[in-house]
C-alpha cells in the first residue's frame, strides 16, 4: 500500500509513505501480526532520504519441532580444546586463556588425544522452542550526481616545482624554473 504521495512542495520534490500489514497463523505453532512502514523524501533532484521500520515473525520449522530422538558419537579431537593445544594456540584457534587452562590440567602441548568419544543426544524442540521475532529500523540517503564531470583525458599535467625535467638548481639551493 502506498499513500501520501506529494509532489513539488517547498523542500519536497517528492514524498512517499508506504506500509504493509500482515497476520501469519501457523496451525502447529501460533501466529503474529507484522508490519512495515516506509518513507521516501526526495528533497532535491539529487538527494533523497529513506526511513523504514518493520517487524518480522518466523515460527520453527516442523523438523525443528518434531525431530526424533537421535544419538551420535564425536571423537575427543573434535570437541576437546586441549588436544594438540600448543598447535592450536600457534594457529590462533584457541586463545591464551584456554591454553593456560589446558596447561594447568596437565596434558602436554603436543598431546594427541585418546580413542575417546562423546555421546551426543538431540531431539526436537516441541514445547521448548519459541518463534523468532525481530524489529528493524533503518535510515539512509541517496545522493546522485546530476551533471557529468568533463572528460579530463586530454588535459596535460602542469609540471610541479619538483619535476626534475623542468628545473635546474643553482648554488645554495636556489631553483631556476624553465618554462
Amino acid at each position: 500500500m502506498s499513500a501520501g504521495h506529494f509532489h513539488n512542495l517547498p523542500a519536497v520534490k517528492d514524498l512517499t509513505l508506504n506500509g504493509s500489514l500482515r497476520h501469519t497463523n501457523v496451525a502447529s505453532f501460533g501466529g503474529d501480526t507484522t508490519y512495515k512502514l516506509g518513507l521516501a523524501w526526495q528533497i532535491a533532484p539529487s538527494f533523497k532520504v529513506r526511513l523504514n521500520q518493520s517487524t518480522s515473525f518466523l515460527s520453527p520449522a516442523l523438523f525443528e519441532l518434531y525431530l526424533a530422538d537421535q544419538t551420535s558419537f564425536l571423537s575427543q579431537s573434535r570437541i576437546d580444546p586441549c588436544v594438540l593445544w600448543g598447535d592450536a594456540l600457534n594457529a590462533g584457534t584457541i586463545n591464551q586463556r584456554i591454553a593456560d587452562n589446558c596447561a594447568a590440567d596437565g596434558p602436554a602441548p603436543d598431546y594427541p588425544g585418546g580413542n575417546i568419544t562423546a555421546t551426543i543426544h538431540s531431539q526436537g524442540g516441541y514445547g521448548r522452542l519459541k518463534a523468532e521475532t525481530s524489529r528493524s529500523k533503518t535510515a539512509g540517503f541517496v545522493w546522485k550526481q546530476l551533471a557529468e564531470f568533463p572528460d579530463r583525458s586530454a588535459v596535460q599535467p602542469v609540471p610541479s616545482r619538483s619535476d626534475p625535467e623542468r628545473q635546474h638548481r643553482h648554488g645554495r639551493g636556489r631553483l631556476h624554473q624553465y618554462r
